[in-house]
């Protein structure tokens, strides 16, 4: 079974259109990003492995690679880093999310980085992971904020292409790519239908420049 940590930024959660009172952070929309301010991620991937490395040296007595962990970077727009372990085939890999790391650089994917790192050293040490105590400490220890979730001003979000309004409670769920099959409110699945799938709460979905929701006002600065 594939266990996953996903360090997201606080802005992704899916929020209710009727609650629109309660968002009350404001955000200026990001300037379109140029080639130029894009930050080299090589440089990023070498610091990243190089804390993979010295912590895992200093805090377990073996770097990360060296206790078979991958690095790379992924597509992800909601998260900014994943620490991926499997119980069946072995996989152990850290990624940070391409688009942050182009954006922002070492200054705030460094942070990540001690986050998936400290998720690593807590698998290898109890053979799972989670947001508690026992994480904590190790994000301590690697000199990470040991925090769930991302909830600094420095990183604006990126715009999704479609945005699903769950029809029965307003939820809104943000999505970067047209899912490929119907999926439904989770909430309303899991609170009225035993978590199962149910066509009553199928998630209708709009193209953003067509419709302003709760969410899309974090994305312009103005509340839908």
């Amino acid at each position: 079974m594939r266990k996953l940590d996903r360090w997201t930024l606080d802005l992704f959660q899916p929020r209710a259109s009727s609650k629109s009172a309660e968002i009350s952070v404001e955000r200026r929309s990001p300037r379109p990003l140029r080639s130029s301010d894009k930050y080299d991620l090589d440089e990023i991937e070498s610091l990243a492995r190089g804390l993979m490395r010295s912590l895992g040296q200093d805090l377990v007595g073996n770097g990360l690679a060296d206790l078979g962990w991958a690095f790379r970077f992924d597509r992800a727009k909601t998260r900014l880093g994943c620490c991926t372990w499997s119980t069946s085939d072995g996989t152990k890999e850290l990624s940070l999310s391409r688009h942050y790391a182009e954006m922002y650089g070492w200054k705030i994917m460094e942070d990540v980085a001690r986050h998936e790192i400290a998720h690593a050293l807590d698998v290898e040490t109890r053979g799972r992971t989670d947001h508690g105590r026992a994480w904590k400490r190790w994000a301590r220890k690697c000199g990470a904020d040991p925090a769930r979730l991302y909830e600094g001003d420095e990183v604006k979000a990126i715009k999704p292409k479609f945005l699903g309004v769950c029809p029965a409670c307003g939820t809104e769920y943000p999505y970067y790519r047209r899912p490929k099959r119907a999926v439904a409110c989770a909430g309303c699945c899991k609170r009225f239908n035993r978590g199962r799938y149910s066509e009553q709460f199928r998630i209708v979905l709009y193209e953003t420049d067509e419709f302003t929701g709760t969410q899309l006002g974090l994305f312009s600065g103005k509340r839908g």
